[in-house]
């Protein structure tokens, strides 16, 4: 039998857990918080500028020379196909996931996967590069978000928790350290007991991802997700609070009807006219950018062309709309027609990332050789991801959003944008193409 990890993601508050055994280290001081929107922001695992430097991978990873790390039309096609898959079962509810926080815990195995098992992750995840080439990439791309988020809250944290009777490999965690500045080099600091401690570790787990989510995410793994096969989880975090460039006036936030699947439904709508990136698709299809203070990270909202219902629409060419979000589209006055949400969504994606294409993984001849060499073997048990999203007047706490803008100028009247049937959400960094939050909106109305 093969022992496990878990994979854990909450989005906002967005964590991911893989393998069973944990490594912990100490909360960062307040001082080294990034600038912050919000009162009491959670942790941050901000990568280490002391880690020596990482050790290469087998050659079961692509060589070096070839482009590392997601490109933004590789992020944006994960992105794509995990909303079709996740789209299948949410039978038109709410939903929101974090592709980015997703993709940066399932990267954590990646990096120790070999053959088959590294093949399809990296199919999946659009990963590609050497051990080293890919820490070193990701470590710069991680870098430029948080110096995109400016002066809205982005903080991101990661984890590896270990089997105190469990060793995971030192060329690996180098990896892992310099990619995602995941703890302490020194892999011996501190482990969890899962053999005879599965649930207090669960605990241990679910108070930490808490804590870097502000509160948002109070338990990820559910109980009996880890038991006395569990040697590593892996986790990553994400916290996102960011206020509106021009906040809405709550005096001009109406009760307006909105058309959800299952029967209009009245629901608060936000009101404002001003200056947008807007795009219009060929097809009809509509989406605005709402930027943050201070942050060049973005909101978007996308409505699908009128006539279409989202689920049509997004069947057809929604990764292709993904990846040209700001190849189109023009600034111009808009007069937006946004109602407020607030929500929380998650739990096993472990059925949808199978059907990606990412199965040997969750097999008993996976091969993680590249964390542990201990007999029996590594395998995923499960990925757990769980998000959570506020948006109202202000600005937006944990929240997924994606849009295209395109337009032209010199229209005299305001081009509409009224968001009053289900439309798709996103936060991202349009400079790199990180999708940070990815989501649709059904139904306002749906906590």
């Amino acid at each position: 039998m093969k022992t496990t990890f878990a994979f854990l993601a909450a989005s906002l508050t967005a964590t991911l857990g893989g393998l069973a055994a944990c490594h912990s280290e100490p909360p960062p001081r307040a001082s080294d918080a990034a600038p912050s929107a919000a009162p009491s922001a959670p942790p941050s695992a901000a990568p280490s500028s002391t880690a020596s430097a990482p050790v290469s991978l087998p050659s079961d990873h692509a060589p070096p020379g070839l482009p590392v790390g997601p490109q933004p039309s590789k992020s944006a096609a994960f992105a794509a196909s995990l909303y079709a898959k996740v789209d299948a079962s949410a039978k038109g509810k709410n939903f929101l996931y974090a592709p980015e926080n997703l993709r940066e815990a399932l990267a954590m195995a990646w990096l120790g996967a070999k053959g088959q098992t590294a093949d399809e992750l990296a199919k999946a995840l659009g990963l590609q590069g050497d051990g080293k080439a890919f820490a070193a990439a990701e470590k710069a791309e991680r870098a430029e978000n948080v110096a995109a988020a400016g002066k809205a809250t982005l903080k991101v944290a990661n984890k590896v928790w270990v089997d105190k009777q469990s060793k995971v490999e030192e060329a690996w965690f180098e990896n892992v350290h310099v990619a995602f500045g995941n703890g302490p080099k020194d892999l011996g600091q501190e482990f969890t007991d899962f053999r005879t401690g599965a649930e207090a570790s669960r605990g241990t787990i679910n108070k930490w991802v808490s804590s870097a989510t502000n509160d948002k995410i109070s338990e990820l793994l559910p109980k009996g997700s880890l038991t006395q096969e569990t040697r590593v989880v892996l986790t990553n975090a994400v916290y996102f609070k960011g206020t509106w460039e021009k906040p809405f006036d709550k005096k001009a936030t109406v009760d307006e009807p909105f058309a959800a699947p299952s029967g209009s439904v009245k629901v608060p709508t936000m009101h404002k006219t001003g200056e947008y990136r807007v795009a219009k698709f060929d097809d009809g299809a509509l989406a605005v950018d709402v930027p943050y203070a201070g942050s060049q990270l973005v909101a978007t909202f996308i409505l699908p062309p009128t006539g279409k219902s989202l689920e049509e629409w997004s069947a057809t060419g929604l990764a292709d709309h993904l990846s040209t979000l700001d190849a189109t589209g023009q600034s111009m006055q808009v007069a937006l027609a946004l109602p407020k949400f607030t929500f929380g969504w998650g739990g096993s994606v472990k059925p949808q990332l199978q059907a990606l294409g990412i199965s040997n993984a969750f097999a008993d001849n996976a091969d993680f050789s590249g964390i542990s060499t201990e007999k029996p073997g590594l395998k995923i048990s499960d990925v757990f991801h769980k998000t959570f999203v506020a948006v109202d007047e202000e600005g937006t706490e944990a929240a997924a959003a994606t849009a295209v803008v395109m337009a032209t100028r010199g229209i005299v009247m305001p081009v509409a944008f009224k968001a009053d049937r289900p439309f798709l959400f996103l936060v991202r960094n349009p400079k790199n193409g990180t999708l940070f939050f990815f989501g649709r909106i059904a139904n306002p109305a749906q906590k």
